[in-house]
Protein backbone atom coordinates (compact mmCIF):
# COMPACT_ATOMS: atom_id res chain seq x y z
CA UNK A 1 0.00 0.00 0.00
CA UNK A 2 2.53 2.31 0.73
CA UNK A 3 4.43 1.50 -2.17
CA UNK A 4 1.86 2.59 -4.20
CA UNK A 5 1.98 6.04 -2.30
CA UNK A 6 5.76 6.46 -2.89
CA UNK A 7 4.50 6.10 -6.81
CA UNK A 8 1.69 8.25 -6.78
CA UNK A 9 4.35 11.30 -5.01
CA UNK A 10 6.45 10.62 -8.14
CA UNK A 11 3.44 10.86 -10.30
CA UNK A 12 2.74 14.51 -8.91
CA UNK A 13 6.67 15.26 -9.10
CA UNK A 14 6.40 13.88 -12.85
CA UNK A 15 3.20 16.29 -13.39
CA UNK A 16 4.83 19.82 -12.23
CA UNK A 17 7.82 18.89 -14.22
CA UNK A 18 5.32 17.77 -17.03
CA UNK A 19 3.63 20.91 -17.01
CA UNK A 20 6.90 22.99 -16.81
CA UNK A 21 7.78 21.29 -20.09
CA UNK A 22 4.52 21.92 -21.46
CA UNK A 23 4.86 25.82 -20.94
CA UNK A 24 8.08 25.98 -22.47
CA UNK A 25 7.11 24.00 -25.91
CA UNK A 26 3.98 26.34 -26.02
CA UNK A 27 7.17 28.77 -26.53
CA UNK A 28 9.00 26.72 -28.31
CA UNK A 29 8.20 26.11 -32.13
CA UNK A 30 10.63 23.92 -33.18
CA UNK A 31 9.65 21.19 -30.60
CA UNK A 32 10.48 17.83 -32.53
CA UNK A 33 7.94 14.78 -32.81
CA UNK A 34 9.95 12.49 -30.55
CA UNK A 35 9.92 15.26 -27.81
CA UNK A 36 6.29 15.13 -27.98
CA UNK A 37 5.69 11.83 -27.75
CA UNK A 38 7.67 11.99 -24.77
CA UNK A 39 5.56 14.46 -23.66
CA UNK A 40 1.85 12.05 -24.39
CA UNK A 41 4.03 9.27 -22.03
CA UNK A 42 4.57 11.18 -19.23
CA UNK A 43 0.69 12.93 -19.46
CA UNK A 44 -0.41 9.16 -19.71
CA UNK A 45 1.53 7.93 -17.01
CA UNK A 46 0.40 11.53 -14.80
CA UNK A 47 -3.44 10.07 -15.63
CA UNK A 48 -2.55 6.44 -14.30
CA UNK A 49 -1.20 7.82 -11.63
CA UNK A 50 -4.20 10.25 -10.60
CA UNK A 51 -6.39 6.93 -11.19
CA UNK A 52 -4.24 5.19 -8.27
CA UNK A 53 -4.06 7.74 -6.13
CA UNK A 54 -8.14 7.80 -6.55
CA UNK A 55 -8.51 4.41 -5.90
CA UNK A 56 -5.74 4.10 -3.13
CA UNK A 57 -8.17 7.06 -1.11
CA UNK A 58 -11.17 5.21 -1.55
CA UNK A 59 -9.45 1.94 -0.12
CA UNK A 60 -8.00 3.79 2.70
CA UNK A 61 -11.18 5.24 3.47
CA UNK A 62 -12.81 2.18 3.39
CA UNK A 63 -10.68 0.62 5.80
CA UNK A 64 -10.92 3.85 8.08
CA UNK A 65 -14.26 3.20 8.26
CA UNK A 66 -13.53 -0.14 9.13
CA UNK A 67 -14.40 -0.61 12.68
CA UNK A 68 -13.43 -4.49 12.59
CA UNK A 69 -9.64 -3.04 12.08
CA UNK A 70 -7.21 -2.03 15.01
CA UNK A 71 -7.11 1.25 15.96
CA UNK A 72 -3.53 1.69 15.26
CA UNK A 73 -4.52 0.49 11.34
CA UNK A 74 -7.30 2.80 10.98
CA UNK A 75 -4.75 5.26 12.36
CA UNK A 76 -2.35 4.71 9.80
CA UNK A 77 -5.04 4.36 7.41
CA UNK A 78 -5.88 8.36 8.40
CA UNK A 79 -2.19 9.38 8.38
CA UNK A 80 -1.76 7.91 4.73
CA UNK A 81 -4.93 9.96 3.43
CA UNK A 82 -3.99 13.02 4.75
CA UNK A 83 -0.24 12.08 3.27
CA UNK A 84 -2.41 11.94 -0.63
CA UNK A 85 -4.22 15.01 0.45
CA UNK A 86 -7.24 13.34 -0.02
CA UNK A 87 -9.90 15.71 0.71
CA UNK A 88 -12.45 13.23 0.17
CA UNK A 89 -11.57 11.70 3.62
CA UNK A 90 -12.06 15.45 5.58
CA UNK A 91 -16.12 14.18 6.25
CA UNK A 92 -14.74 10.73 7.20
CA UNK A 93 -11.89 11.70 9.73
CA UNK A 94 -14.44 14.07 11.14
CA UNK A 95 -17.17 10.96 11.96
CA UNK A 96 -14.47 9.26 13.50
CA UNK A 97 -12.49 11.94 14.84
CA UNK A 98 -13.01 10.42 18.54
CA UNK A 99 -10.99 7.34 16.79
CA UNK A 100 -7.99 6.63 20.24
CA UNK A 101 -4.57 5.20 20.13
CA UNK A 102 -4.53 3.41 22.62
CA UNK A 103 -0.54 2.99 22.49
CA UNK A 104 -0.53 6.99 24.06
CA UNK A 105 -0.77 5.98 27.38
CA UNK A 106 2.55 7.24 28.51
CA UNK A 107 2.80 10.36 31.27
CA UNK A 108 3.74 12.92 28.74
CA UNK A 109 0.01 12.38 26.52
CA UNK A 110 -1.72 15.01 24.59
CA UNK A 111 -5.14 14.91 23.49
CA UNK A 112 -3.27 15.01 20.34
CA UNK A 113 -1.60 12.07 20.23
CA UNK A 114 -4.64 10.25 22.40
CA UNK A 115 -6.89 11.29 19.01
CA UNK A 116 -4.80 11.82 16.26
CA UNK A 117 -7.71 12.22 14.12
CA UNK A 118 -7.04 16.34 15.62
CA UNK A 119 -3.93 16.55 14.35
CA UNK A 120 -4.81 14.77 11.19
CA UNK A 121 -7.67 17.42 10.34
CA UNK A 122 -5.32 20.36 11.14
CA UNK A 123 -3.29 18.96 8.04
CA UNK A 124 -5.64 19.62 5.75
CA UNK A 125 -5.96 23.65 6.81
CA UNK A 126 -8.36 25.73 4.95
CA UNK A 127 -9.57 22.90 2.49
CA UNK A 128 -11.04 21.14 6.21
CA UNK A 129 -12.06 24.49 7.97
CA UNK A 130 -16.13 24.68 5.99
CA UNK A 131 -16.69 21.21 6.99
CA UNK A 132 -14.97 21.44 10.69
CA UNK A 133 -17.10 24.52 11.59
CA UNK A 134 -20.31 22.83 9.88
CA UNK A 135 -19.51 19.63 11.69
CA UNK A 136 -18.93 22.14 15.50
CA UNK A 137 -22.44 23.58 14.49
CA UNK A 138 -24.22 20.27 13.59
CA UNK A 139 -23.54 18.04 16.62
CA UNK A 140 -24.53 18.68 20.11
CA UNK A 141 -22.14 16.54 21.73
CA UNK A 142 -19.85 18.79 23.65
CA UNK A 143 -16.67 16.46 23.67
CA UNK A 144 -17.19 16.39 20.00
CA UNK A 145 -17.10 19.86 19.39
CA UNK A 146 -14.13 20.25 21.94
CA UNK A 147 -12.53 17.78 19.69
CA UNK A 148 -13.25 20.06 16.57
CA UNK A 149 -12.23 23.44 18.39
CA UNK A 150 -9.16 21.55 19.19
CA UNK A 151 -8.41 20.71 15.34
CA UNK A 152 -9.50 24.10 14.13
CA UNK A 153 -7.07 25.54 17.11
CA UNK A 154 -4.29 23.24 15.94
CA UNK A 155 -3.87 24.25 12.75
CA UNK A 156 -2.65 27.32 10.75
CA UNK A 157 -6.02 28.44 9.94
CA UNK A 158 -7.52 30.18 13.04
CA UNK A 159 -7.94 33.18 11.73
CA UNK A 160 -9.63 31.88 8.47
CA UNK A 161 -11.62 29.79 10.44
CA UNK A 162 -12.43 32.42 12.69
CA UNK A 163 -13.60 34.75 9.97
CA UNK A 164 -15.45 31.49 8.13
CA UNK A 165 -17.93 31.13 11.03
CA UNK A 166 -18.56 34.72 11.68
CA UNK A 167 -19.15 35.25 7.88
CA UNK A 168 -21.28 32.29 8.34
CA UNK A 169 -23.26 33.52 10.76
CA UNK A 170 -23.97 36.59 9.18
CA UNK A 171 -25.85 34.91 6.68
CA UNK A 172 -27.67 32.64 8.43
CA UNK A 173 -31.37 33.17 8.94
CA UNK A 174 -31.70 30.59 11.76
CA UNK A 175 -30.78 32.45 15.14
CA UNK A 176 -29.48 28.99 17.13
CA UNK A 177 -27.05 28.30 13.76
CA UNK A 178 -25.64 32.46 14.41
CA UNK A 179 -25.57 32.12 18.28
CA UNK A 180 -23.98 28.28 17.61
CA UNK A 181 -21.56 30.02 15.11
CA UNK A 182 -20.76 32.95 17.09
CA UNK A 183 -19.92 30.66 20.01
CA UNK A 184 -17.43 28.85 17.47
CA UNK A 185 -15.83 32.11 16.65
CA UNK A 186 -15.05 33.41 20.39
CA UNK A 187 -14.11 29.90 21.52
CA UNK A 188 -11.45 29.26 18.43
CA UNK A 189 -10.09 33.40 19.31
CA UNK A 190 -9.91 32.90 22.97
CA UNK A 191 -7.23 29.91 22.21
Amino acid sequence: MFIKHRYCVLGLAILSLVFGSVASIAEDSSVSDARLNKIDGLLTNARELALQRNEMCGVLIAQLRDVNLSAPARIRCAEALASLNCNEAIAVLIEFIELTDPSAVRPERSIENVYPCIPILAQYGDAAMPQLVKAWVATGDSRKRTMILMSLRHSTICSNAVAFAKGMAIHSVDKGTTASLNELADAIEAK
